[in-house]
């Protein structure tokens, strides 16, 4: 295992924990921590130069060092000002990440996506990565004085990126006739969403009875990258598609938001999102925060959506119990399962009728209103679009503020 020192600056107690936990899902283990308060991070080195002598003879103590880990994203600049004061390869939070997705990418979508992520990362960092940067190629009298090395190397990742991004548009455009396939045949989706290694897959795997049909799952960050989808039938043979998707973490590089975007489509084209969280984590209330915050980034925060507390067998909570739209349960416990997905099955299958008017403004609505209802009657009006739809009671919360009267 290799190791490493970890640098934060303003860096809370969870958020250590959180490199930490980052850093043992990459096969790293963390051998001294360096936490700095700042008003604002330095800019040439992140950390100011005091701290960079305190870092270099940690390296000196703990030698060999393999790595030295920061808690947020280095500029290309900070990263090599830190890399010749040190002489320790530098490793931020988003290369971290990209390190622990590129182990981890089974799939070829999920391959090509990390490969994506990662070039948009190294493009930038080109800059002052040669020690021979000003030594030309192809130069001759006739032909000029050639091209730099850092130039053919950005065109050459450029173009990478490119051919990636085509084979991904393909896979995509695969995924969108699956999906509407299963639109025409009005089959429900469910995804699982929330902070990384809350207890989705596990969740998943708890209501699956075919074990070759399980997904895999285990206690660490990351542990499933890819989506997996399975098809559910309940007792009452009510039957949907549920999604287990990739967890979120704080800070989630926005590169890795666009890289996953195709994957995260599961998401925001579901009927039904369970939002699972760690009820014994302390720190669940941010978790929550951060999850919120990425449906919100992805165009997902209108989806009707059940907070399912799990874990709760490693707390005093009362479980399998259900409160409003929250259930707690532990995934290791079937009584658990069954009133969760009791519940998903009235919300899935429970409709109502709807008289509603949407100004023209409330485009995002529109578009949630033709994706995950029924629509028996549609008129243009002044005031907006006015719609008679048969809609699952628990999105009818979304659109209670436009319902009209019988016309």
């Amino acid at each position: 295992m290799e190791k490493a020192i970890l640098v934060g600056v303003n860096t809370t107690p969870e958020e250590l924990e959180e490199l930490r936990n980052l850093a043992f899902a990459c096969d790293i283990e963390v051998v001294s921590e360096i936490t700095q308060s700042l008003t604002s991070p330095h800019v040439k080195t992140y950390i100011n130069q005091g701290k960079v002598e305190q870092v270099r003879t940690l390296t000196e103590v703990y030698e060999p060092v393999d790595w030295i880990l920061f808690d947020k994203e280095l500029t290309p600049s900070q990263q090599r000002n830190l890399e010749n004061a040190l002489g320790v390869p530098i490793m931020d939070k988003t290369y971290l990440i990209l390190q622990i997705f590129e182990k981890r990418a089974r799939t070829k979508e999920a391959r090509l996506q990390v490969e994506v992520a990662m070039l948009k990362y190294v493009l930038p960092r080109l800059a002052g990565s040669y020690t021979y940067m000003d030594r030309q190629r192809g130069g001759s009298r006739n032909k000029g004085v050639g091209e730099k090395k850092i130039e053919i190397d950005t065109r050459n990742i450029s173009r990478q990126i490119q051919q990636a991004q085509k084979e991904l548009k393909k896979i995509e455009g695969q995924r969108s006739i699956q999906r509407s396939k299963r639109n025409r045949s009005e089959i429900k989706t469910v995804a699982l969403v929330g902070y990384t290694n809350a207890g989705k897959s596990s969740i998943l795997n708890g209501i699956l009875k075919k074990e070759d049909k399980k997904v895999f799952e285990e206690n660490m960050l990351f542990a499933t990258l890819t989506t997996s989808s399975r098809n559910i039938t309940l007792p009452n043979k009510h039957s949907f598609v549920l999604s287990d998707t990739v967890g979120f973490v704080q800070d989630l590089p926005h590169s890795l938001v666009e890289a996953f975007h195709s994957t995260l489509e599961e998401v925001f084209e579901a009927d039904l999102l369970l939002h699972v969280i760690d009820a014994s984590n302390p720190e669940y209330s941010k978790h929550i925060q951060v999850t919120e915050k990425t449906l919100e980034e992805i165009g997902a925060s209108t989806i009707p959506q059940i907070r399912v507390y799990n874990k709760c067998d490693l707390t005093e909570i009362e479980y399998p119990v259900r409160k409003e739209d929250n259930v707690y349960i532990s995934a290791k416990d079937e009584e658990s399962l069954r009133v969760l997905f009791d519940y998903v099955d009235n919300v899935l299958f429970d409709t109502q009728m709807m008289k509603i008017c949407i100004p023209y403004s409330q485009g995002k609505l529109i578009d949630t209103l033709f994706s995950h209802a029924t629509i028996k009657n549609q008129e243009n009006k002044e005031e907006g679009m006015y719609f008679e739809v048969e809609i699952e009671s628990q999105l009818a919360r979304i659109f209670a503020p436009y319902e009209v009267e019988n016309e």
